[in-house]
């Protein structure tokens, strides 16, 4: 009789558990998770491992436009950075052009040679004229970053 009554108590509790899940305040339990090929914990009855939910899908999206944007937006800063830095060294080389230019003028202007200076003041007047469209190409860029 205890063989009977062993497989009797272990019936009676598989259909005791069976009538369980079926009652209508238990029948949204979850049973315990199971471990998956990967490791991570998948509830019984999902088939494969567990799917991402869409809050966690939201933000890897919204990370990876982030991403994107900060990505476009460094590769803007950089090539304007070039641009400024080009502008800034012609800017240099002009008013090192000039400033030449000037102590050129003053020694032709000391020893009074009137040709010399006569050309010289044709130089700076060059020279101004091929600064102020860089200067105005510099401001146009200045407007445009901020």
């Amino acid at each position: 009789m205890n063989g009977k009554e062993t497989l009797l108590s272990a019936k009676l509790k598989e259909a005791l558990g069976n009538a369980d899940q079926a009652l209508p305040g238990n029948s949204g339990r979850e049973s315990p998770p199971t471990p998956t090929k990967a490791g991570t914990p998948t509830r019984v009855g999902e088939a494969g491992e567990k799917k991402p939910k869409i809050h966690e899908k939201s933000l890897k999206l919204k990370q990876f436009i982030q991403n994107r944007n900060l990505r476009q937006t460094k590769n803007k800063l950089e090539s304007e950075q070039v641009e400024l830095q080009r502008l800034q060294q012609k800017i240099s080389e002009k008013k090192t052009e000039k400033e030449t230019v000037h102590r050129l003028l003053e020694k032709a202007e000391a020893e009074k040679n009137e040709g010399v200076s006569k050309q010289l003041r044709e130089s700076l007047g060059k020279i101004n004229k091929e600064l102020t469209p860089i200067y105005a190409e510099l401001q146009k860029f200045k407007k445009k970053s901020t």
